[in-house]
């Protein structure tokens, strides 16, 4: 099955159980620029003790906003939230709590909970996408893989893009904007695919 057939036969891209999901990541979001990182992580996590660098944060943090998530088994959800994180503090491993604090603060003070949640969703929708056509990209020459992989990636930053740009910095992702975002993920990554 290729990315076509994929989008052809998903009659929604995400699961509607992500919906709560941007939800808490914009709360958490919200929080961070209010309360600022630390405060933010307590009140998500209570003692951040054993958080000593940025993979320990990204985990702890996607696995408590994505609990009671059903969605996939939310696997994909605590991955993508990683990346997210890993993403909009500069994909540096090895920061220490305060510094991974001070990078995620910067971006939400440029970017908002909109930012995030672009970020997420560009993530999500990859990591959808590489996980349903696993066996299809993996039989791919490297080079192929390559290109293909770069190829799916592009799409789905610019279908995120295209997806909260109703969004304002810091809209709360409501049942209808929620809706209304999903809806324009799904069309814009329709037309992308009827333009290759």
């Amino acid at each position: 099955m290729n990315l076509r057939q994929w989008m052809m036969a998903r009659p929604r891209l995400l699961d509607p159980e992500v919906q709560p999901l941007l939800k808490r990541l914009h709360e958490f979001a919200r929080h961070v620029q209010s309360a600022g990182f630390g405060r933010a992580l307590k009140n998500l996590a209570g003692d951040i003790a054993d958080c000593s660098g940025t993979p320990d944060l990204t985990e702890l943090i996607g696995e408590r906003l994505c609990q009671g998530i059903s969605a996939s088994g939310n696997a994909i959800e605590r991955k993508s939230l990683q990346e997210t994180l890993y993403f909009c503090t500069g994909i540096v491993p090895e920061l220490p709590p305060p510094e991974f604090g001070k990078r995620l603060e910067s971006f939400l003070a440029l970017s908002g909970s909109k930012g995030l949640i672009r970020l997420f969703l560009s993530a999500h929708l990859s990591n959808l996408i590489f996980t349903n056509l696993y066996d299809f990209l993996k039989a791919s020459p490297p080079d192929v893989l390559r290109t293909r992989t770069e190829a799916i990636e592009r799409i789905c930053r610019k279908a995120a893009v295209a997806a909260v740009r109703s969004l304002n910095t810091w809209s709360e992702p409501d049942p209808s904007a929620v809706a209304t975002l999903l809806s324009d993920l799904k069309a814009e990554m329709t037309r992308m695919m009827e333009i290759r």
